[in-house]
């Protein structure tokens, strides 16, 4: 998918939505002249760079032998909120056409499957929430979690897993 960076594909909006002007068969009106639009624009890049800057440190400094261990939760974090936030702006730009277009629109085809799989990247390689965890844990140095359970295999916990799970009788 040209257009698109990250590790996992994720946080860039496709190149050609930078000229705010959707090409496909379902074209919306030239918003390149729209503020609102070009803030977005500039925030997604804004966001891109920071994101792209981020992995480069931690690039060099995992090459001069130190890993990034927490830090890149902090990455992931970061790419996962570029992503869902490139991805809104690009299904704002291309409005209905985001989610509805002709079969042969390849253009339309590869937004829709950009948008669609943007909120992935908060809970593929971790969640959000997990990644939220391990930065106030590792990072930040704050306490983690109580976990009255934590020694406790799971088929012995009497919390939330005894009965059935069947309970609307459709079984």
């Amino acid at each position: 998918m040209s257009g698109f960076s990250s590790a996992a594909g994720w946080g860039r909006v496709p190149a050609r939505w930078i000229s705010t002007r959707w090409r496909g068969s379902r074209a919306r009106e030239d918003r390149a002249d729209d503020p609102a639009v070009r803030d977005a624009l500039a925030e997604v890049y804004l966001r891109q760079q920071s994101l792209r800057l981020l992995n480069a440190l931690m690039r060099e400094q995992a090459d001069s032998g130190h890993p990034p261990g927490a830090r890149g939760s902090i990455s992931k974090l970061v790419g996962a909120q570029a992503a869902a936030f490139a991805a809104d702006v690009a299904a704002e730009i291309a409005g209905p056409s985001a989610i509805a277009w002709e079969g042969d629109d390849t253009e339309a085809t590869e937004l829709a499957r950009y948008v669609n799989s943007a909120p992935a990247s908060a809970i593929a390689g971790g969640t959000s929430q997990i990644q939220r965890n391990i930065i106030g844990e590792r990072v930040l140095g704050l306490p983690k979690e109580t976990q009255v359970d934590r020694n406790i295999p799971f088929n012995q916990l009497k919390i939330g897993t005894q009965g059935s799970v069947w309970t609307c009788g459709c079984r």
